[in-house]
């Protein structure tokens, strides 16, 4: 073996990290807004099968997207903007629900209609961006979604 090549195996066990991981979108989903509402939800799970970080997301469709969160304090539900990314576990999926983590769609540019799609782009520490067409279903999938029991812990 030539000292090159034997000098870019060993890089290649050294620097194993330069590989980027994907990170895979399950079962993306929106719902109509009202008339005159500036603000909508986006809900999706997101798997990667290495340690990553949902670092920012962005939307034609408003003008800018917030990554959040929701918990339940003494009955009282709280929604905070979640500060330097979703944290996603190696080869777990985060699930991105009403009543927990979410994308908040701030400054719409026009009511989110069921039967549409809206384009999000989701940007990761390690993983390539992922752009994809997330379907507005009616706001009565919406009241069905939200009285149907949990189905997976957070």
């Amino acid at each position: 073996m030539t000292k090159i090549t034997a000098t870019l195996l060993f890089s290649l066990f050294l620097f194993p990290a330069a590989a980027r991981a994907d990170v895979m979108v399950h079962d993306p989903v929106s719902y109509e807004t009202a008339t005159g509402m500036t603000v909508g939800a986006a809900f999706m799970g997101l798997h990667s099968d290495t340690d990553d970080t949902l670092v920012s997301v962005t939307s034609p469709a408003c003008d800018h997207v917030e990554i959040h969160s929701m918990e339940d304090n003494n009955g009282v539900m709280k929604m905070r903007k979640v500060e330097g990314g979703l944290d996603l576990p190696a080869d777990k999926t985060v699930n991105l629900e009403a009543g927990g983590y979410h994308l908040m769609l701030i400054g719409l540019k026009e009511p989110l209609k069921a039967d549409s799609k809206i384009d999000l782009t989701l940007k990761f520490k390690k993983g390539k961006d992922v752009t994809i067409s997330v379907p507005v279903q009616s706001r009565g999938a919406l009241k069905k979604a939200l009285e149907a029991p949990a189905e997976h812990a957070h």
